[in-house]
């Protein structure tokens, strides 16, 4: 499990998902538990090995600061972590929590499908604002 403090940040919440010969671990960075003022956010990195090393798309180890961006809200979902990853009737989906500000920032569940762009997670953060069920039908 990766646990460490990048300055005020952190990075928790590790999550493995396999998908065409790669092992993605998925993790939620920066800061949570802050209602609005949280940043919380989804990052990602690969390995052929489940046991790592994972880098990001830029080639860096996830455990020296890598992890690619996978999703980091919009103005409506802010703090988006603590997700893992399924694959449901052929779709992959990225299950996660967020914070709505419309909402005085109340913790929700969201579900986002995945798509892959070159071997990487992909999500669309305007699928935040659909109703959960829109997506998974």
């Amino acid at each position: 499990m990766i646990l460490q403090s990048l300055s005020d940040a952190a990075v928790e919440a590790p999550f493995i998902f396999k998908k065409n010969g790669f092992y993605y671990q998925f993790i939620s960075f920066d800061k949570c538990c802050r209602g609005l003022d949280s940043t919380y956010n989804v990052r990602v990195g690969r390995s052929k090995s489940v046991t790592g090393p994972y880098l990001d798309k830029n080639g860096v180890d996830m455990n020296h600061g890598g992890g690619s961006l996978v999703i980091s809200g919009n103005d409506n979902w802010v703090a988006l972590g603590h997700n893992s990853a399924y694959t449901f009737d052929g779709k992959d989906y990225l299950v996660l929590h967020a914070y709505e500000t419309a909402d005085n920032a109340l913790q929700k569940l969201r579900i986002l499908e995945m798509s892959w762009q070159g071997g990487w997670p992909t999500v669309d953060a305007s699928d935040l604002d659909k109703n959960i069920t829109q997506l998974i039908e």
